[in-house]
C-alpha cells in the first residue's frame, strides 16, 4: 500500500502523475511492499524525463536503491543482472567504477514509513539512473509547472494552443448560467445545481483537450491539469453566487456549530484526546493557513489551502522545537491522532461558514481521478468537523446552569414550565443539546487502518461516497516531506 503523503505542493505533484511511481504501485506492487518491507530506498525520475523509457522489470530494478552496509551515502543498484555503484554528493548520484561520468542531480528526498513505521526513502531525480539514458525533446506544455491559483489556471486555459473559441465558449456558457439559472436555496436543488455545472466544465474540458489533442496524446498529467483547470476557472466564476446559497441552505448548522467551538476553545486541546506528546505546541502557521481557506472561490484551491494547513502541522512542531532547544523530527502522525489534532486547531481558527464549506468541497469539486491525492485531504478535513460534533467531545462542554423553574404565562393564561416552552440553556438551544441531534454531514469514520464509510451515510457527497467505497484512501503509512534541494 502506499504511503499517505502529506508533502509540498511540486513534489506532490510529480508522484501523483508520475507514470513510474503509478506502475510502481499497481503492476509492480508485490516488488513494492518488499522494498517497504526491507527498507530498500526507491528512485523515481521526474515524468518529463520518462519520454522513450521502457517501464518494466529492467527499469525498475536499475532504480531500487540498496545501500552500503559499510559506506554512508552509497547505494548499489542492477543493471542487466550487473551491480552499479552510486554515491551521493553535492545533491546528486554519482555513478562509480566508470570512466565516463555520469551525474543525476536529485531534486527532493522524501521520508516514507513502512506499516511498522520504519524508514525507507523515497528520492525523485531529474533523470533515470540510467548510463546510457538520453533525453527526448518534451512539449513545453508537458514540461511546465501545474497551475494552483484561479489566475494561473486562467492563463494556463489561454496558453493551449488553438483554444480562443474552447475559452469563449466556456465564457458564454458560465455568462448563461449566472443570468438564467435560478438558485434555489434548498439542498436537493444545490445537488441539481452541482450537476449542471459539472456538465457545463465536462462540455468545455472536451473542446479544450481537442485543442492540444496532439501534444496531450497519452499524457495524463496534461489531461488532468486542463480539467482542473476548466472547473477551477468555472467555479471562481460563479462562487459569489453558489457559495451564499449554501450558506443560506445551512445556515443553522453553521451557527450551532461555530457555537460549539466557541465552547470548546480553551477545553479541547491535544493533550486531551491522547494526541502525542510530540504535538502538544501552538500552531499558529496551521490556524492562519486555515483562516485564509474562505480567501480562495474554487473548491480546488480551497483543498490545496487545507492541503497546506495539514503539512503546516509538521512545521509548527519543528519551530516549536527550536524554540524549546530539542533536536530531530515530531514522531510520525497516525490518522486517528491526526484527525483529533485538527480538530483541536479548528476550534481555535476564525473561519466561517465551515460545515457549509465542506458541502461545497463535497458536491462542487470533481476529481480528475478515482485516486485523487485531495481526496484523503477532504476526508481528513470532514472528519475533524464530525470529531467537533460528536460525542467524544461532549465532557468539554461547560454543563448547562441550573436554573430555579419558573412558571410564567402563555397567551391563554395557563402557567408553562421552561421545559414545555423552549428556548436555551447556557447559550445552547434546546435543539442543540445533545451531539447526536445536530444535523451531519454524512457520519465519517477514519482509522489508522483505513477510512471507511459508516451506515447510514447516504449523505455523502458522489465523490467521497465512491472515494470511501473503492477504499481508495488508506492510511497504514505516513509520509512527509523531509529536504529539498
Amino acid at each position: 500500500t502506499p504511503p499517505l503523503r502529506i508533502v509540498k505542493m511540486s513534489v506532490a505533484d510529480e508522484l501523483e502523475f508520475n507514470p513510474f511511481y503509478r506502475d510502481l504501485q499497481t503492476r509492480f506492487i508485490a516488488t513494492y511492499e518488499e522494498i517497504q518491507q526491507n527498507c530498500l530506498h526507491i528512485c523515481i525520475p521526474t515524468s518529463s524525463s520518462l519520454g522513450g523509457c521502457a517501464i518494466n522489470k529492467q527499469f525498475l530494478d536499475m532504480h531500487i536503491l540498496r545501500p552500503s552496509p559499510i559506506l554512508r551515502d552509497h547505494y548499489t543498484t542492477t543493471m542487466n543482472g550487473k551491480e552499479l555503484s552510486w554515491k551521493i554528493s553535492e545533491g546528486a548520484f554519482h555513478l562509480l567504477q566508470t570512466n565516463v561520468a555520469v551525474k543525476v542531480p536529485i531534486l527532493s528526498e522524501e521520508i516514507a514509513y513502512n506499516r511498522l513505521l520504519k524508514q525507507y526513502k523515497i528520492f525523485v531525480t531529474q533523470i533515470p539512473l540510467d548510463p546510457q539514458y538520453k533525453p527526448i525533446q518534451e512539449s513545453i506544455l508537458q514540461t511546465s509547472k501545474l497551475p494552483r491559483t484561479h489566475e494561473e489556471h486562467k492563463t494556463y486555459l489561454k496558453s493551449l494552443p488553438n483554444s480562443e473559441k474552447a475559452y469563449q465558449e466556456l465564457d458564454e456558457a458560465t455568462s448563461a448560467f449566472l443570468q438564467r439559472y435560478v438558485m434555489v436555496h434548498k439542498m436537493e436543488a444545490l445537488v441539481a445545481t452541482a450537476k449542471k455545472l459539472e456538465s457545463i466544465a465536462r462540455k468545455a474540458n472536451m473542446s479544450f483537450v481537442q485543442c492540444v489533442r496532439r501534444e496531450s496524446s497519452g499524457d495524463r498529467r496534461m489531461q488532468e491539469s486542463v480539467w482542473l483547470s476548466v472547473q477551477t476557472y468555472l467555479m471562481s466564476s460563479v462562487y459569489t453566487t453558489v457559495f451564499p446559497a449554501l450558506c443560506s441552505a445551512h445556515s443553522e448548522q453553521d451557527r450551532l456549530y461555530e457555537g460549539r467551538c466557541r465552547a470548546l476553545r480553551n477545553k479541547l486541546v491535544p493533550e486531551a484526546l491522547g494526541v502525542p506528546d510530540d504535538y502538544h505546541c501552538p500552531f499558529p502557521a496551521t490556524i492562519a493557513l486555515l483562516n485564509s481557506v474562505d480567501s480562495f472561490p474554487s473548491p480546488l484551491e480551497k483543498l490545496y489551502c487545507i492541503q497546506d494547513a495539514m503539512d503546516a502541522v509538521t512545521q509548527d512542531v519543528r519551530d516549536h522545537f527550536t524554540k524549546i532547544l530539542r533536536y530531530g523530527d515530531p514522531q510520525p502522525l497516525a490518522s486517528d491522532h491526526l484527525i483529533a489534532l485538527l480538530a483541536t486547531i479548528l476550534v481555535q481558527c476564525t473561519l466561517a461558514h465551515i460545515p457549509s464549506t465542506a458541502y461545497y468541497l463535497q458536491y462542487f469539486y470533481w476529481p480528475a481521478s478515482d485516486a485523487d491525492r485531495l481526496g484523503y485531504v477532504l476526508v481528513t478535513f470532514i472528519a475533524a468537523m464530525e470529531h467537533i460534533r460528536g460525542p467524544e467531545v461532549q465532557s468539554f462542554l461547560p454543563p448547562p446552569q441550573s436554573q430555579a423553574p419558573t412558571k410564567t404565562l402563555s397567551a391563554s393564561g395557563h402557567t408553562v414550565a421552561p421545559s414545555e416552552r423552549g428556548g436555551c440553556v447556557d447559550g445552547r438551544s434546546s435543539s442543540e443539546t445533545t451531539a447526536s441531534e445536530q444535523p451531519k454531514i454524512g457520519p465519517v469514520t477514519l482509522s489508522a487502518k483505513s477510512v471507511s464509510k459508516t451506515s447510514g451515510s447516504s449523505d455523502l457527497g458522489p465523490f467521497l461516497s465512491q472515494l470511501l467505497e473503492n477504499d481508495t484512501v488508506t492510511s497504514q503509512d505516513f509520509y512527509r516531506r523531509k529536504t529539498s534541494n
